[in-house]
């Protein structure tokens, strides 16, 4: 497919979300986005009593939304395609994962945090989070919304993420980031091995970043107590095997933490 044609079929693609703006409108209001956190609350402590066969696993929120019924909805034609809260929450959510919230868009912050942190695992749910992290980063949150976010932060840096949605919440740091969450990243990142993949995409070498601040934006690394900057080719290759149990934590954080010192505003 050429450039113009990609660019005409984008053209298209906005006008479709453009002209399907008010049905979106009608339905996101906080009557109904209330009853959807509602069903997330009520979703919890049965996904919880479920063993996910994998990490993706959909079926503990998919058997426990089976057993709730979808809120009332503004729409006929909505609440009839999507009667069961399974796949009326992906639906909903979906809605809610797209451009053109309200000005007054605080019960969309509210849902969009609570699916976050609900970590709910639905069919399409991982296209969902990586825009509703892109929703949060133009939305308005108060104080408590922004510790929150922060909060999500600070889990996806311990327990991991898929790699869309990590790369959404490095640039959700930058929104919502100040220098408690600096700190944090720092200490979580002391001692990383970090893999070159990680700021070139070409090398596969292990070694020791002796000081997480002295990372250069430039593609080299820099030690703390020399000035000259140093190739990744002329440091020590660590085996892999040789690399802690907890450096994907630490990996994590540095990312994290490079991703907003490269993009302090």
């Amino acid at each position: 497919m050429s450039l113009l044609s990609r660019l005409i079929g984008g053209d298209e693609f906005r006008k479709a979300q453009e002209a399907d703006l008010p049905r979106r409108l009608a339905i996101l209001t906080p009557e109904t986005t209330i009853g959807w956190i509602d069903v997330i609350e009520q979703a919890l402590p049965l996904v919880a009593l479920e063993t996910p066969k994998r990490t993706c696993d959909y079926g503990p929120w998919r058997k426990a939304l089976g057993e709730l019924q979808a809120p009332e909805q503004p729409d006929e034609t909505y609440t009839e395609r999507f009667a069961d809260a399974d796949s009326g929450l992906i639906n909903f959510s979906t809605d809610a994962s797209k451009p053109g919230w309200p000005q007054d868009h605080a019960h969309l912050v509210e849902f969009a945090l609570r699916y976050l942190e609900a970590d709910v695992m639905l069919f399409r749910s991982g296209y969902v989070k990586r825009h509703l992290l892109r929703r949060l980063r133009q939305a308005v949150l108060d104080r408590k919304q922004t510790e929150r976010a922060v909060a999500l932060i600070k889990r996806v840096v311990t327990h991991g993420s898929g790699l869309e949605e990590f790369r959404e919440f490095k640039r959700l740091s930058v929104r919502v980031g100040d220098d408690d969450l600096r700190e944090w990243l720092e200490k979580m990142a002391e001692g990383a091995y970090v893999n070159a993949d990680h700021f070139s995409g070409y090398f596969h070498v292990f070694h020791p970043l002796l000081e997480v601040g002295k990372y250069a934006p430039t593609g080299w690394f820099q030690c703390p107590n020399e000035p000259a900057k140093l190739d990744v080719f002329s440091l020590n290759v660590v085996k892999k095997k040789g690399v802690p149990d907890d450096n994907r934590i630490k990996v994590n954080a540095w990312c994290v933490l490079n991703h907003m010192r490269l993009n302090e505003r």
